[in-house]
């Protein structure tokens, strides 16, 4: 079984999510889009998790379990879409600007399933 891996999250939009916008934010495009996370083929190799499976990432505001992607990043930085599942993890500090940090949010990974429960957010 593997432990969880601390890690750091950055959000923002994607091209595809982006078009998925256009048509409406109930279309699969849009949900398939904002359903994943986008991290290194180190750490899903550290996850022991293969491109296509679900991950389950959280912190002290919640968790969520998304659809693991590979990009190239940094081994310990995950993207996660804007959407509503990041939305979970961002949580609510604001520093007193009013609006939450989107980048640098730590949380932790670990494959899906490997607790009781689905996980989803």
């Amino acid at each position: 079984m593997c432990a969880k891996v601390q890690a750091t999250m950055i959000t923002g939009r994607t091209s595809k999510q982006g078009l998925g916008l256009v048509t409406g934010k109930a279309t699969k495009q849009y949900r398939q889009e904002v359903e994943t996370v986008e991290l290194s083929a180190a750490l899903l190799a550290r996850l022991g998790v293969q491109e296509g499976e679900r991950v389950e990432i959280s912190n002290r505001w919640g968790t969520v379990t998304l659809v693991a992607r590979v990009a190239e990043l940094p081994e310990y930085l995950v993207f996660i879409p804007y959407g509503p599942w990041a939305n979970v993890l961002v949580g609510d500090d604001t520093g007193g600007t009013g609006m939450p940090s989107y980048k640098g949010v730590p949380v932790a990974l670990q494959p899906a399933g490997k607790r009781g429960g689905s996980g989803e957010g």
